[in-house]
């Protein structure tokens, strides 16, 4: 065989193993976004006064008893300083939480959210506003497929892409 040849076929493998990888990564999706995608809307949902979803970007310190990190909201896209009281929160992961606003003599910063035990309500991993969309958007196919009115938009209440 020629050299050509063999880097063709080399080729056709490359794309062959890369389709297969996107069919099982569709496949995986399809089989858990319904369930995390309930997990994000019960968040939405569990939205009250006092109780917010927030991002967690950055963990800047793990200490013994605690670790401080920067969150962005999600309703205000606003990022805070916070300190999570006797948990190791993880960047990247979503938090349905609750706190208290006060100083922190760490940074001398007058506005960090203060989270104790037990004001952490659910913790969603960093796809899970993704696979709401994926699921909102199967559901409206399926019931325009069924020849019924199509579902509404779903308004902002998801968070933008990060």
């Amino acid at each position: 065989m020629t050299r050509d040849l063999l880097v063709a076929i080399g080729l056709i493998e490359i794309v062959l193993v890369l389709a297969g990888v996107r069919a099982l990564r569709a496949l995986w999706h399809r089989r858990s976004d319904p369930a995390l995608a309930a997990r994000w809307e019960h968040a939405l949902v569990a939205r009250a006064d006092g109780v917010e979803i927030a991002f967690v970007e950055r963990v800047y310190q793990h200490a013994r008893r605690g670790s401080k990190a920067i969150i962005v909201w999600l309703r205000a896209g606003r990022r805070q300083d916070a300190w999570f009281e006797g948990s190791q929160e993880r960047p990247g992961r979503y938090l349905l939480l609750t706190g208290s606003v006060g100083y922190g003599p760490h940074n001398d910063n007058p506005d960090v959210l203060f989270v104790h035990s037990g004001e952490v309500l659910a913790t969603l991993p960093r796809r899970a506003p993704k696979a709401w969309r994926r699921q909102q958007r199967r559901l409206r196919r399926r019931t325009a497929n069924a020849g019924h009115a199509a579902l509404p938009r779903p308004d902002s209440i998801g968070p933008p892409e990060p």
